[in-house]
Formats: C-alpha cells, sequence, structure tokens
C-alpha cells in the first residue's frame, strides 16, 4: 500500500480526531461521498477504507459497496445533511444534526471511473487516475485536488461553488458542465478538445491543443493555454485570455 501524504487541511486537523477504525470492503469502481465526508484517495493494490472522526457516533458512519459503488455517509444524510428543530430566544430553527462532526474517509482504490462528492468538504485525490473514462460530479461547496489524470475522456458536472484543480496529466477529450460559482483549474493536463457549458459565474484555466467550445450563460473568465481554436456561444459576459505556450 502507498503512504499516504496528508495534505495541510487534515494534518491541522488530527489532533481533533479521538478514534478511527477500518472497514473491509468488496472491489468497487465508483465512490460517493455524502455531507460531512472528507476524502484522501490513494492507488493501491488492495481496496481498502480507514475512517477517522470525532464528535459523531460510529455507529452513525455508513461504508456500503453496493453495484460495483462505495458508499460513505451519515444515517440520513446520503443527500443533504440531517436537520434537526432548536428552540432559542423563543424561535424555533433548523440545524445539522451533524455540526460538529468530522469525519476523513482514507481510501485505497484499484482503479476508478467515477467520483461523486455532496457537501461543503476537502477532496485529495493523491494516486493517480489512469481509466480511458473518468466522470466527476460535485454539489456544494467542494475543494477537489487531483495529483494526476491520465484519461482519454473526462467529464465534470459541477453544481454549487466548487474548487477543482488537477495537478499534472492528459486528457484527450474534456467536457464540463458548471452551474454557480465554480473554479477550474486545468491547465498542466494535455488536451486536445475541450467542451465547457457554464451557467452562472465561473472560472477556468484550461489547455487546449486542437478545439476549444465555450457555451456560458452568466460571466465567466477564462484563461486558455495551447494553439486551440475558440468557438463560443455566449449570453452575458465573457472574458478569455489566451497565455503562452
Amino acid at each position: 500500500m502507498k503512504k499516504i501524504i496528508f495534505p495541510v487541511f487534515l494534518f491541522a486537523s488530527t489532533v481533533l480526531f479521538a478514534q478511527s477504525f477500518e472497514k473491509k470492503v468488496g472491489h468497487f469502481g465508483k465512490i460517493i461521498a455524502s455531507p460531512k465526508i472528507n476524502l484522501v484517495l490513494v492507488e493501491g493494490n488492495e481496496e481498502s477504507v480507514k475512517i477517522d472522526y470525532a464528535n459523531v457516533d460510529p455507529d452513525k458512519i455508513n461504508v456500503k459497496v453496493k453495484h460495483n459503488k462505495l458508499h460513505i455517509y451519515l444515517d440520513g444524510s446520503k443527500f443533504t445533511e440531517k436537520q434537526r428543530r432548536v428552540q432559542k430566544d423563543g424561535w424555533v430553527n433548523k440545524e445539522s444534526m451533524y455540526k460538529n462532526a468530522s469525519i476523513t474517509a482514507y481510501v485505497t482504490y484499484k482503479k476508478l471511473n467515477k467520483l461523486v462528492v455532496r457537501g461543503e468538504q476537502e477532496v485529495d485525490v493523491q494516486g493517480a487516475i489512469a481509466n480511458k473514462k473518468f466522470k466527476l460530479s460535485a454539489y456544494g461547496e467542494c475543494n477537489i485536488t487531483m495529483a494526476s489524470l491520465q484519461v482519454d475522456w473526462f467529464k465534470a458536472a459541477l453544481y454549487g461553488q466548487n474548487t477543482l484543480k488537477v495537478k499534472t496529466g492528459s486528457a484527450e477529450v474534456q467536457k464540463y458542465k458548471l452551474f454557480g460559482e465554480n473554479k477550474i483549474d486545468t491547465q498542466s493536463i494535455q488536451s486536445s478538445e475541450i467542451t465547457s457549458s457554464t451557467y452562472g459565474e465561473s472560472r477556468l484555466k484550461l489547455n487546449a491543443e486542437e478545439n476549444l467550445k465555450l457555451w456560458t450563460f452568466g460571466e465567466s473568465q477564462v484563461m486558455v493555454r495551447g494553439g486551440a481554436e475558440v468557438d463560443k456561444l455566449t449570453f452575458g459576459q465573457v472574458s478569455i485570455r489566451k497565455q503562452p505556450f
């Protein structure tokens, strides 16, 4: 198993983690992380999951594999955080059942073709993603960092206020669907063709050698590296700036 390098956000919070447990899992090629589940992903020869947690009952943490899909979630919070009613100063409000919970899942995978993240959490993919296709979906306010992406086809659908950065790699074709205020930085990826549809205010840093197609509804800022021909259809304001090779 490869050694995991702890990122700053996790290292700073390790003092908060009082306990941990490991879970045996079957084979999976897809991962879903529900609200409150931070992720650290590494590539290895044996699939495994280790959970660090604090301020939450471990019995509330679910780690399940079904139909080639690993799903990590809290009871009642598969899609959104479970709420409860609280009374204060004569007013009744709602708050998260798990507002003080701290959870990080360290996942070792063999091969990955899809990642789905829901909520407001950190995702650090330290291992390489090497496959023909890879699909990423994020809902909420997630900060996603990927060390290396080596694929023929890459698609990302981001909803909310997410950030995505890929440090190195190649993807022959990239496709983006962005809803809200999202930030993309994949300039370190070698690519021939990129298609992006944005709805809202997004910032993109891209690298394309042949074709770049942009459909924007709202305000977008695009920085392009490479010799791609730009084809655009805009409703709103879009700023496109080419960077030197």
